[in-house]
């Protein structure tokens, strides 16, 4: 790993702010604030634009799971960049908005496919297959039927002209901001602290199948947060939306089998056996969550350049 060389006898920006901790990656200290938003919301705009072309052709499950996960992030930033005004009206009603009706139309259609595959792993009878069969495809004709009455590269446009556009507006009038004088750290460090502290406060009371859910839709967003922002990955939360994850399906399981009228007893006691045992693999982690974890560089060496530079470990 690089290690991050500074001259000491030249004061960085990091220095220049006493409340910030020295450690902080200076890119997120000298990239304005606007400027980040804009540079993270395109990125993702660029892989939306990937997806919605991929879906557009053919919906399979692969494409609807990766599809879901990049609207998922999408949606993750441009809750923190419409706390800073960067969204209108009209972008609210053109993009915001169908992309939102996508994101549902492809969660019903997702449920369908982890229903059968499920289904097909605990041995589900082939007639109770065949009936979600049905259900699977006319999921998928919704999609396809959605996504056929927009023009998801128009959409996808529009999105980009409107973030250029809307980052010279914000631009102009942020001087006069409350918050104008924080750096890019101190904004991202209130955006997770504030998903942290929703985290804490699900995770201490979260018992019941819709407050699991809700616990696991927060670590989501805090983790998307942590890897678009920060660009940080860690093991705990992934592993706790796993687990989450894979209750919530079993959950929804439970209910279609509850709801077939040739009772399976035996199916349902191996799904609560199993969600029982998911639950105790949540409870070991979910009291040990990384709160409070951030970005920091490893190491700090004296440099004779009077710049930041970069040295290859030996």
């Amino acid at each position: 790993m690089a290690a991050i060389t500074i001259e000491r006898s030249a004061p960085d920006k990091t220095e220049q702010m006493p409340h910030l901790p020295v450690c902080v990656p200076p890119h997120i200290v000298e990239t304005p604030w606007l400027e980040y938003q804009q540079l993270r919301a395109r990125v993702l705009c660029d892989a939306l634009s990937i997806e919605l072309e991929g879906i557009s052709s053919k919906p399979s499950a692969a494409r609807v799971h990766d599809t879901r996960v990049t609207l998922r992030r999408w949606f993750s930033v441009w809750a923190v960049l419409k706390q800073d005004g960067w969204e209108s009206r009209k972008i609210r009603s053109k993009v915001i908005k169908p992309l939102r009706q996508l994101l549902r139309a492809l969660g019903s259609l997702r449920d369908w496919d982890v229903a059968l595959e499920l289904g097909q792993a605990l041995g589900c009878p082939q007639t109770v297959l065949e009936e979600w069969s049905k259900e699977q495809r006319q999921a998928r004709r919704e999609v396809k039927a959605f996504i056929s009455r927009i023009d998801t590269g128009a959409l996808v446009m529009r999105l980009l002209n409107h973030l250029i556009k809307r980052y010279e507006k914000l631009r102009s009038s942020a001087i006069s901001e409350p918050g104008s004088k924080l750096s890019t750290y101190e904004h991202l460090d209130l955006a997770v602290t504030q998903q942290e502290t929703r985290v804490k406060e699900l995770e201490s009371t979260a018992s019941t199948p819709a407050e699991l859910h809700q616990l696991r839709l927060a670590i989501k967003r805090w983790r998307y947060l942590m890897t678009e922002f920060f660009g940080l990955t860690n093991l705990q939360l992934v592993k706790a939306q796993q687990l989450l994850g894979r209750l919530n399906d079993y959950q929804r399981l439970d209910m279609l089998l509850a709801a077939q009228s040739e009772q399976l007893p035996q199916l349902s006691a191996n799904l609560k056996a199993e969600s029982q045992r998911l639950l105790g693999e949540l409870d070991c982690l979910r009291h040990s969550l990384p709160y409070g974890l951030r970005p920091k560089v490893l190491s700090l060496h004296p440099g004779r350049s009077g710049k930041l530079s970069r040295r290859q470990p030996k």
